[in-house]
């Protein structure tokens, strides 16, 4: 589910989180005042007003409701079971650095954790060439990538993706539903750099190019 709500929007915007991210994607924080959008929005409770948006003009709402059964014994995930975003629609590079904030309590493994595969934007090179080469990309056979690291978060986390770091959502076996909200930021020039991304990773992260 998708959504332009002011209230969810200023968790990026109005907090330092724009900020930061136009540095570590450009070295700097310009782009936040010259190539912002300006888009009306209003809600229930707001005058409507002026919100200047850069490449994001909605955010996600990711819910994980919950399941209603007893946690499996062996308490594995297997490494199986993941996905890069837009990889399953074919499009391997849609956007540069995926932004997650938390909004509910997930300091327990198994209650719809967002889990990450940590080095696997490195491990699936190979395999992110071979899908970016195949006619039939959906034949590629994908690599068991082992059991994932369950993020614990608490409300107001934030947690920063690169684009093709692997992920997936938990299980819920707890009694309350995990609330995410998702931002996808694009570089300003994604569009003319995401073709070289497959072999630099780190092509629209200008602000690391010092530690790199």
């Amino acid at each position: 589910m998708h959504s332009n709500d002011p209230d969810l929007m200023s968790l990026y915007y109005s907090t330092p989180l724009a900020t930061s991210v136009s540095l570590l994607l450009h070295g700097d924080s310009s782009c936040e005042k010259v190539s912002r959008t300006s888009v009306s929005l209003w809600g229930s409770g707001h005058a409507e007003e002026q919100i200047k948006l850069n490449h994001v003009h909605a955010c996600q709402i990711a819910l994980r409701f919950p399941q209603m059964v007893d946690a499996p014994a062996h308490g594995q995930l297997g490494g199986m079971h993941w996905h890069t975003d837009g990889i399953n629609k074919g499009d391997i590079s849609p956007f540069t650095l995926l932004v997650g904030i938390a909004l509910s309590d997930q300091m327990e493994p198994f209650a719809g954790n967002l889990c990450v595969f940590p080095g696997s934007h490195y491990s699936l090179q190979p395999y992110i060439r071979q899908f970016a080469a195949s006619r039939e990309p959906q034949t590629v056979a994908r690599p068991n990538l082992g059991e994932p690291t369950q993020l614990l978060l608490q409300p107001g986390d934030v947690v920063l993706l690169h684009q093709k770091l692997a992920h997936r959502g938990g299980p819920n076996y707890s009694h309350e539903v995990r609330r995410m909200v998702y931002f996808r930021i694009s570089h300003r020039d994604h569009e003319n750099r995401k073709g070289q991304g497959i072999e630099d990773l780190w092509i629209e992260f200008e602000g690391m190019a010092d530690v790199l």
